[in-house]
């Protein structure tokens, strides 16, 4: 379970400042896009070149491209303004997408919404308020963003040798260290066989035993065994990692990817301090770094080339906590 750099990471949460259910034209010096107040426009929420998006358009994106969030996420400041945003940075790649004639094939398509279909109902995909066929739709639509946005990185990034060696002289030498943890690893794709997971090892059943029987992970055909793995070179869950004890059963964790149960059998530092050791690891960063940079630019353009008049209290957040679950 490599950490493979998902795009829509790369989409910056920017954060607008709201008064009054008023939207204001941002400060940043950097932003070229002028926002403007919609006076009467029925209910739309948002207004790009001439096309209205509304409550039901915005509210589907958010479940869809933040399966975590909850009802303290929803009273948390300036969120609204943030989904939005999110929203029109979405939408004006999904057309400049279109533009270029980017499309997804319906076999590639259906087999994912198949394999969701699937899951059941105690998946964290089902467990969204939006149907299934509202969610293949926005499935295809961010497949093809995914595309296009590839497509643009693929031509426009590039990372030299010469500049992962500057990066690499720059590093302090005491840091050029790597921690290593050897970790078993259960996920499943509901609560409830992780929970049946989590029982039988805490009875004394053997963490291969259990994983052969419940984990959907690549590495279940090793009774989960990971070996030695760097945190950082994963996704973000495993993070939790380091708050456990050796070989302690770790609670059931939650993410984009399922329900996980780790256990901690060893934990190591060593100090990497030559270059092609470090080398992927600083390829990957500086690789990161201009992609970020580029969409953000890229993004910013098309918002200058775009007309876009947003009405903030036609969303209304608040009054859809109700539909929201907690996890």
């Amino acid at each position: 379970m490599k950490k493979y750099l998902s795009v829509f990471i790369i989409l910056l949460l920017f954060i607008f400042s709201c008064e009054s259910g008023k939207v204001e034209k941002s400060s940043d010096n950097k932003s070229t896009q002028e926002v403007e107040e919609i006076i009467n426009l029925d209910e739309a929420v948002v207004v790009i070149n001439n096309n209205a998006y509304y409550r039901n358009d915005v509210m589907n994106f958010i479940y869809f491209s933040f399966p975590g969030i909850t009802e303290d996420d929803y009273n948390k400041d300036n969120l609204t303004r943030l989904f939005i945003d999110e929203f029109i940075k979405f939408q004006l790649l999904l057309s400049d997408a279109k533009k270029n004639n980017v499309k997804v094939s319906s076999e590639r398509l259906n087999s994912i919404m198949n394999k969701i279909e699937k899951i059941g109902e105690d998946s964290f995909v089902i467990d969204f308020p939006i149907s299934l066929d509202e969610y293949k739709k926005l499935l295809r639509e961010s497949m093809i963003v995914k595309e296009w946005l590839n497509k643009l990185i693929e031509k426009n990034i590039t990372v030299s040798e010469d500049e992962v060696k500057i990066k690499y002289e720059k590093i302090d030498k005491t840091k050029k260290s790597i921690v290593k943890y050897h970790v078993l690893h259960i996920v499943t794709t509901n609560y409830k066989d992780a929970l049946n997971a989590r029982r039988a090892l805490l009875r004394g059943k053997s963490f291969k035993e259990v994983a052969l029987k419940y984990s959907v992970g690549p590495e279940k055909d090793q009774g989960g065994d990971l070996g030695y793995i760097v945190l950082e070179d994963m996704p973000d869950i495993f993070q939790k990692i380091k708050r456990l004890r050796i070989k302690r059963i770790s609670p059931v964790y939650k993410s984009d990817y399922g329900y996980h149960i780790f256990q901690v059998l060893d934990k190591k530092k060593e100090v990497e301090v030559g270059y092609e050791v470090l080398k992927p690891k600083l390829y990957q960063e500086i690789f990161a770094e201009k992609v970020e940079k580029f969409i953000n630019d890229y993004v910013e353009v098309l918002k200058k080339n775009a007309k876009i008049t947003i009405n903030v209290d036609n969303l209304n957040l608040i009054s859809d906590n109700s539909s929201i679950k907690n996890n």
